[in-house]
């Protein structure tokens, strides 16, 4: 399925709405739960900076890497902010 296609299943303004606060993979049913999905996923970033030097991570890895980073902050900011 082409991106064309499946983005006709959506609205005209679906993608304009900004999402829901917990709009990330890393946020669970429950604090605990987010922060272990948290952990996982530095473990996750530990483990792939660690790798053996013959072992080399495709040019594109730099964006996997900010995205986790980036879900791991938003999780925290989340957990912060809306769960008390």
């Amino acid at each position: 399925m082409n991106q064309e296609k499946s983005n006709k299943r959506y609205s005209k303004n679906y993608f304009q709405k900004p999402f829901p606060p917990n709009h990330n993979p890393l946020i669970g049913t429950m604090q605990v739960d987010t922060l272990c999905n948290v952990r996982d996923a530095i473990y996750t970033i530990q483990d792939l900076s660690t790798l053996p030097e013959g072992i080399d991570l495709s040019p594109k890895s730099s964006t996997g890497m900010y995205f986790i980073m980036n879900c791991i902050l938003n999780a925290l900011q989340f957990e912060i902010q809306h769960r008390k």
